[in-house]
This record gives structure tokens, C-alpha cells and sequence, in this order.
């Protein structure tokens, strides 16, 4: 189900919906450092999966992943034509 609201912005409407969810959802595996996962008929290989993004709160890229997999609904109607960058900068400490 799509649910759509509308917001009047600068005298303008805008219309927001969300996106459709995946027939299953994506679960990422634990204690593993590669996995593949199939998302819709696509494959992608998941590399470094234990690597510790967040040593404070012990959080790993596998966790940032399955984050981002469990928001997707709601996140990506949100990106659509929308260029998006993810560098990794030394200073940045990842």
C-alpha cells in the first residue's frame, strides 16, 4: 500500500508517497564478513561486513546496512533524482 500526504509549501503542493515494500524483507547476516543478498531479483556482494564504523556504540557496517535495508520504504522516495555521494575520507575517521 502506498500512502500519500500532501504539504503546502511556498504556496506550492507537494506530494509525498512511499516505496513500495520488497515482497520479503532484507536481512543481513551476523558474524559473517562477505555475504551476497538478493533484493528484488539483484544480487549485491557485501564486503567487510564486520568492520566497526561506531567503536563508542559498537555499531559495524553490517548493522549501518541493515539499518538503511529496514528505512528503505520510507528513505527512498525521499533520494529519487537526487545525485548521492559516499566518500571515505581519512579524516573523517572510517
Amino acid at each position: 500500500m502506498i500512502a500519500a500526504a500532501s504539504a503546502k509549501s511556498q504556496g506550492s503542493r507537494r506530494r509525498y508517497t512511499r516505496a513500495k515494500r520488497s515482497a520479503a524483507p532484507v536481512s543481513i547476516p551476523n558474524n559473517v564478513s562477505d555475504a551476497e543478498v538478493t533484493v528484488d531479483g539483484a544480487t549485491v556482494k557485501l564486503t567487510n561486513l564486520q568492520k566497526v564504523f561506531w567503536p563508542k556504540l559498537g555499531l559495524t557496517k553490517r548493522d549501518l546496512l541493515q539499518y538503511y535495508a529496514d528505512v528503505s520504504s520510507f528513505l527512498l522516495p525521499h533520494l529519487r533524482n537526487r545525485a548521492m555521494v559516499m566518500m571515505s575520507h581519512p579524516c573523517y575517521g572510517w
